[in-house]
């Protein structure tokens, strides 16, 4: 193995592969108020908890994941898996999916331009992308950035797993570049703080917004 190969095996290996259930329900959440249907893919499936909630759902045809580890255990037969880099495009066909999403793996990869134009090839006309990613512009973040030098989720506790972070006027530029419409940017709140304290119980009655949420989670739309 390179050493590239195994730096980016290690990375995947801290990132241990899975995220925060609250994101996995709002990916969920999308596809119903959606109504989304036909062929999906779990781009950057790691233990394979997102796919098995969407194949739950009953709401797909086909479901595809792709990841940099092997297939896990358990997995459905009827699910395909993609054991491959997500630096480089995926040995699938282009416009082959109705939806792609992919929760907390674009800060991990190195080159979010190509990540966003392989979404865009890997999608049909008309297919809608769902994903998330730590928010760069909240004023955790932020503070963090100026006491540390570094954003919230990608200082050195975060390393290597975490190598990309990007505020939200990248993510709308990146999209952009690559082809995507409709481009919308929510948050989500979802750090527990100590014991049942979270970031959501110390605002109540409000939405996470661009300067309090903890996650990004975008959605957007290739052109028919």
């Amino acid at each position: 193995m390179s050493s590239l190969s195994a730096w980016r095996s290690a990375a995947a290996e801290a990132s241990g592969g899975t995220s925060e259930e609250a994101l996995y329900r709002a990916a969920i959440a999308w596809c119903r108020s959606e109504r989304l249907s036909g062929r999906a893919l779990d781009y950057g499936a790691g233990t394979g908890r997102l796919t098995r909630l969407l194949a739950e759902t009953g709401r797909f045809e086909a479901l595809v994941a792709a990841d940099l580890t092997q297939r896990p255990n358990g997995l459905p037969d009827a699910i395909g898996w993609v054991a491959q880099d997500l630096n480089h495009p995926l040995t699938l066909p282009d416009c082959g999916f109705d939806a792609v999403l992919s929760v907390e793996v674009i800060e991990h990869l190195e080159n979010p331009r190509a990540v966003a134009r392989e979404w865009f090839r890997l999608l049909k006309p008309g297919g809608r992308l769902f994903f998330t990613t730590p928010n760069a512009d909240s004023w955790r973040s932020l503070l963090t950035l100026a006491l540390k030098g570094h954003h919230q989720e990608f200082t050195d506790e975060n390393y290597p797993a975490h190598i990309t972070a990007l505020v939200g006027a990248d993510l709308r530029r990146i999209l952009a570049e690559a082809g995507f419409v409709g481009v919308e940017i929510g948050y989500a709140l979802t750090s527990r703080l100590y014991g049942r304290v979270t970031w959501a119980s110390l605002l109540p009655g409000r939405n996470p917004s661009r300067r309090t949420g903890k996650h990004a989670v975008v959605t957007a739309t290739k052109p028919r």
